[in-house]
């Protein structure tokens, strides 16, 4: 079990920012070469904190220096819930503890009206970035 936190922002916005921080937890059978990953984050967007709350899995390939690509899914505080695709880059300081850069391709689902009061669900997609620490706490 990993135990850990990560900043990171959407790449790319043309008229504002959004900054997240999130909190890790890894949970991974011993030698197995798949995690399952429990993620929540706070994000500041347009003067609003949404709460993310991701599942995933991840793969991982390698040993001091592991590529690791991510699939999951998300609902977040605002309504909106979608997928998430990523490839993280880890890499092993001490025996026990790991320095990552992630990044993050998330297709988001909301509710939307016409001016007829019409609803239905639109869509977008952002990209993300983060680095982050994450120990083990179990051997």
């Amino acid at each position: 079990m990993n135990l850990g936190g990560s900043i990171g922002s959407e790449l790319l916005r043309d008229n504002y920012t959004i900054f997240n921080a999130a909190g890790i937890a890894e949970f991974r059978a011993y030698k197995s070469l798949i995690s399952f990953n429990f993620n929540p984050s706070l994000s500041i967007f347009e003067n609003q904190l949404i709460l993310t709350t991701p599942l995933y899995l991840k793969f991982l390939i390698g040993d001091k220096i592991r590529l690791c690509p991510t699939f999951g899914l998300f609902i977040r505080s605002n309504a909106n819930y979608g997928w998430s695709t990523g490839i993280m880059i880890e890499m092993k300081v001490k025996e026990k503890l790991y320095l990552f850069a992630k990044g993050d391709y998330n297709k988001n689902y909301w509710k939307s009206e016409t001016p007829r009061h019409y609803e239905y669900t639109d869509s977008g997609s952002i990209i993300w970035i983060s680095v982050g620490i994450k120990k083990n706490i179990l051997k």
